[in-house]
């Protein structure tokens, strides 16, 4: 097979509401960029319809991938999953959830067009309890950034070019 210039990646778990329009506009934005590419979603073994509507997608569009896990092994796992199956030159992931807009992925393209070799997304809003969610994050990121000299902002978003 021939490498592709970007490979889009999303994990998903029970996001059969969201799944095709997500693919919709992920593969808007990258007919848009004019480049080869390839959309791989990974089912994170859901408990809804979101294997079947991999599968349909799949069955209509040859740029579409899915990879489906057993197991549910959690977000960053999926992704790696889903990361090992590109054959894209570049690599860019979302969310299966919308936590993050899509439209972010023309700001990636672009930064990544003046030359640089890894662009980072920043999430502006997180969504979720501040308990569960949001407090935990903040103090991973700080630790992160003050133990590992990691200037990110949040390590834990996944939203990479």
């Amino acid at each position: 097979m021939q490498p592709l210039e970007y490979s889009v990646v999303a994990p998903m778990h029970n996001e059969e509401g969201n799944i095709k329009a997500l693919y919709l506009d992920i593969k808007q934005t990258m007919e848009r960029s004019n480049r080869s590419y390839e959309i791989i979603f990974v089912n994170d073994a859901s408990g809804d319809q979101t294997l079947s509507e991999m599968k349909k997608i799949q069955n209509a569009d040859s740029n579409f991938h899915f990879v489906d896990l057993t197991f549910n092994i959690g977000e960053n796992w999926a992704l790696l999953a889903g990361i090992s199956k590109t054959r894209g030159d570049i690599i860019i992931t979302i969310d299966g959830d919308y936590q993050k807009n899509h439209a972010y992925i023309s700001v990636l393209l672009t930064e990544l067009s003046k030359g640089y070799r890894v662009v980072s997304g920043r999430r502006r809003e997180r969504v979720g309890s501040v308990w569960s969610r949001r407090l935990p994050s903040q103090i991973a990121n700080g630790l992160i950034r003050l133990i590992g000299g990691v200037p990110v902002h949040d390590s834990g978003c996944g939203d990479a070019g």
